[in-house]
Order: structure tokens, then C-alpha cells, then sequence
């Protein structure tokens, strides 16, 4: 039996070692090919991707899971005015208030991200219920016989919109 330490490949199948390690030499030249993805997720910052992770466990915590999927904020409770509020505390050097979040007042750029994938989540709906309005009823008539007790197959609680099953 042979040992390849260049691709670890072990097995009786290879009768000459030094011919394998000429296919490495003459591959090697190669690239390997593959069709690029359309998401770059890996030129996204792992610290601001936590920083969001972060206001998302406070929110869940203070306010319940998904909580702003029971109904659209709107007015001085929705999105749009806390990314102003969170412009103007970040613009005036503000420390962050929820310190369990982050100390320092780049928090604030997390937080405008956070409110902002909110409005894109009512967006969404907004777009999904104008495209679909048959299921619409249907979803309500749904939604008016959840309790909360109850829980989706992915394991959020009926009375909110899992993003899963509210795409079904």
C-alpha cells in the first residue's frame, strides 16, 4: 500500500507512486474551477455581523423573539426613526446605550443596520401580500386561530411570523 502526502490518498490502487506524484506535478499547474456566487458573504465584517447578532439577542430578550414581525413599527416605535435617532447619536460621538450590546458609539452603525433589515423585512411582506393578496385572508384567517402556546415546525411561536413558513 502507498502513501500520497500531497493529496493523502492511501490505497492499494496506486502501483507506482512515483507516476501519482507526476500527476500531482503536472495538475498542480491547474486551478481548480468553480462558478462564482452571486453573495459575497465572505467580504462582510464578522465583528459588525456579531455586533447585529447582538441586538438581535437584546431585542429577543427584552422584547421577545421576532417580536417586531407581529406588527409593522411605525411612527416614533418604527425603523425608520430609530435609524434617524441612531444617525444623530453616532454624528454626536454618543456612547451606545445597551452596554450588554457594545461599549463605544460605533454601536450605533449596528443598530441602523439592524433597523434597517427590519424595514426591509416590512418591505418584503409589504411586496409578498401586494403580489399574493389571495393567500393574504388566508394567512390572516390563519393568524386569528394561533395561540401562543403553539409553535411552527421551526420552532417560533404562532402568534409571530416565522420568515420560513410565512414564505409557504
Amino acid at each position: 500500500m502507498y502513501y500520497c502526502g500531497i493529496c493523502s490518498f492511501k490505497s492499494e490502487i496506486i502501483e507506482d507512486l512515483d507516476e501519482h506524484l507526476i500527476w500531482h506535478n503536472d495538475n498542480s499547474k491547474q486551478e481548480a474551477i468553480r462558478n462564482p456566487s452571486s453573495v459575497r458573504y465572505d467580504i462582510l465584517d464578522p465583528e459588525f455581523i456579531e455586533a447585529l447578532a447582538k441586538i438581535a439577542h437584546y431585542g429577543a430578550i427584552t422584547y421577545g423573539e421576532f417580536n417586531w414581525h407581529k406588527s409593522r413599527l411605525t411612527g416614533d416605535k418604527g425603523p425608520i426613526n430609530h435609524i434617524m435617532k441612531h444617525i444623530v447619536l453616532y454624528q454626536q460621538n454618543r456612547q451606545y446605550d445597551h452596554i450588554e450590546v457594545g461599549n463605544g458609539h460605533k454601536y450605533h452603525l449596528a443598530a441602523i443596520a439592524f433597523n434597517a433589515m427590519m424595514e426591509f423585512w416590512y418591505c418584503s411582506q409589504e411586496e409578498w401580500a401586494m403580489n399574493n393578496p389571495e393567500k393574504v385572508d388566508e394567512l390572516q384567517a390563519k393568524k386569528e386561530t394561533r395561540t401562543s402556546s403553539k409553535k411552527c415546525v421551526h420552532g417560533i411561536p404562532m402568534d409571530f411570523h416565522c420568515p420560513i413558513c410565512y414564505l409557504d
